[in-house]
């Protein structure tokens, strides 16, 4: 599809807080190609993670599509 952009979040586990819950941080990268294949990214987060010494809570791909 034409006009179409996509931007990744990895969000980690960085630990708890004093009330026992469980706190977050979020790495994004914008302007990801929107041809880029799901499993190219997957493969991508796969290999971020691993440098990482933070555990991976989850990874989500938001696409956003001219409509004019």
């Amino acid at each position: 599809m034409e006009n179409q952009n996509s931007r990744l979040a990895m969000t980690f586990i960085i630990g708890t807080d004093s009330y026992g819950d469980t706190v977050f941080t979020t790495k994004s990268f914008q302007n990801v190609k929107g041809e880029a294949a799901d499993v190219d990214l997957v493969q991508f987060v796969q290999s971020f993670v691993s440098l990482q010494s933070l555990e991976l809570d989850s990874a989500t791909r938001t696409n956003q599509y001219g409509i004019i």
